[in-house]
């Protein structure tokens, strides 16, 4: 569960940046409501851009001239967080049993020339070093602790070369521009110039927040959720688990600003017929230490390997004091730009894309025919096949017991690894089937898998996929 919570707060803005707590910078300025854009390229990072053919555009990374390489912001060895480049990674790898010679991996199917390796080993502070020797897809290697061989997945392996300078690359800072009186647009600034969107930052709850849909706490997903928060999971601080505790904080990652750190605490428990929910968030108390215990009123165990230090769960924070945040569908032609917006009507940033035609929201995937497309969002599925080929998929579907029937959605995708290639298969969810008599799964081969008797079973019609938007991935 506390991977989903930070998995929502990097889904709802594709930007994966973190900054510097030195220079936040108010900006803006009260003009009226903000209709510009929500990037900008610099003298050296050019933004890279995903494209309709009719104009609509969503930043989705950078480019960096100097270098001819893809880079990202992360906290570097410096101190300050910099767009660094990386295409082969440091993963605790050696050539020899005495771990004297270090490795980089990356994908044997990856067709682009290595050129940079980024050491991200100690944590927030990465370094970059030139690519060495090209040792091919190496059986066996070496890996601490212990210097113990591995046998590898095939891997390509590269020595390392020379260590980069690191201030060579564009520094990024934190700035944040009013966008009405609740909530300021954030945004890592670089010293050439370029401007790459973040989350928005709660003015009132002091923290960066994300639209987070929840079937209990925020049905509707249209106010700015905190996203550095603790996290209650059946943690409490009484023998009979009924003091509720969080642990866990998420701190804003590498380099975080001081005024953006966990106050709060999601709340998940178990509510009937919908599983573990999150169903509040609470402001948390002074961190404390002491014994914990893990279970309910019924069943409350300590907590053998509890944290050392937690945060009593206070008063819950009322959904309605978050700020509201709406959807504008910006554009003229087949695809749209879907701006979260704020209450003062300022635009915030492009969320995804928005397929007028087909009145749904949509993101650049790779289609079931290979081309980069506007795939309709739908309830994400692992497909299951009716056939040894895995060309025939099925829709498992069941309610949970003691619960009322729940109906199946109405479309679902799903992922299929080919090569270095995810594909993504948009279906509509057709007729229910008889129980099959054997299905399969698709692993990069076409496993049998089991049935199960007390689901129900629905054909998947496979939509065509050169009837989505075809879309373009460039800079500028």
């Amino acid at each position: 569960m506390r991977s989903f919570a930070l998995l929502a707060a990097l889904c709802a803005c594709s930007p994966s940046a973190t900054t510097n707590d030195g220079g936040v910078d108010g900006g803006g300025g009260d003009a009226g409501p903000y209709t510009g854009p929500d990037y900008a390229s610099g003298t050296r990072l050019r933004a890279e851009l995903f494209a309709s053919a009719d104009g609509a555009t969503q930043w989705h990374g950078w480019y960096d001239k100097q270098f001819d390489a893809e880079c990202t912001y992360v906290g570097a060895s410096d101190g300050t967080t910099r767009c660094l480049p990386g295409d082969v990674y440091v993963a605790n790898s050696y050539a020899d049993a005495s771990c004297t010679q270090p490795l980089a991996a990356r994908a044997t199917c990856l067709a682009s020339p290595a050129k940079y390796i980024v050491d991200y080993t100690t944590e927030c502070a990465a370094d970059v070093y030139l690519v060495g020797t090209n040792l091919g897809a190496l059986t066996t290697v070496y890996s601490n602790p212990g210097c113990v061989p591995l046998t590898t997945n095939g891997e390509t392996y590269f020595t390392i070369g020379a260590k980069a300078d690191i201030t060579a690359f564009v520094k990024g800072t934190l700035e944040r521009d009013p966008r009405g009186p609740d909530v300021s647009m954030q945004f890592t600034v670089g010293d050439d110039g370029s401007r790459q969107p973040r989350l928005p930052y709660d003015l009132s709850h002091k923290g960066t927040c994300a639209t987070m849909p929840s079937t209990v706490y925020t049905p509707n997903g249209d106010r700015c959720v905190p996203q550095h928060v603790a996290f209650f999971e059946f943690e409490y601080s009484d023998p009979g688990c009924s003091a509720k505790v969080a642990i866990n904080p998420f701190n804003g990652g590498c380099n975080p600003a001081s005024d953006d750190v966990a106050s709060s605490a999601f709340v998940y428990e178990n509510v009937k017929c919908q599983g573990t929910a999150l169903t509040s968030i609470a402001q948390l108390g002074l961190q404390t230490s002491g014994t914990l215990y893990s279970g309910s009123p019924t069943a409350c165990n300590v907590l053998a390997s509890g944290p050392a230090n937690w945060y009593p769960i206070n008063a819950p924070i009322d959904v309605t004091t978050l700020p509201a945040i709406a959807t504008t569908h910006v554009g003229q032609g087949r695809i749209a730009q879907s701006w979260q917006t704020s209450a003062s009507q300022d635009r915030l940033f492009v969320e995804q894309f928005f397929d007028t035609t087909l009145d749904k929201k949509c993101k650049p995937r790779t289609a079931s025919d290979g081309v980069l497309r506007c795939v309709p969002s739908a309830t994400s599925v692992t497909a299951a096949f009716a056939d040894d080929k895995c060309t025939m998929p099925v829709l498992q579907w069941g309610s949970q017991t003691g619960c009322p029937p729940t109906s199946p959605p109405p479309a679902v995708s799903y992922g299929m690894t080919l090569g270095c290639v995810d594909q993504t298969v948009y279906a509509q969810t057709g007729a229910k089937i008889a129980t099959p008599t054997m299905l399969y799964q698709w692993n990069g081969a076409c496993d049998v898998i089991s049935v199960s008797p007390t689901i129900d079973y629905y054909a998947m019609i496979i939509v065509d996929p050169t009837t989505l938007a075809q879309l373009t991935d460039s800079h500028e």
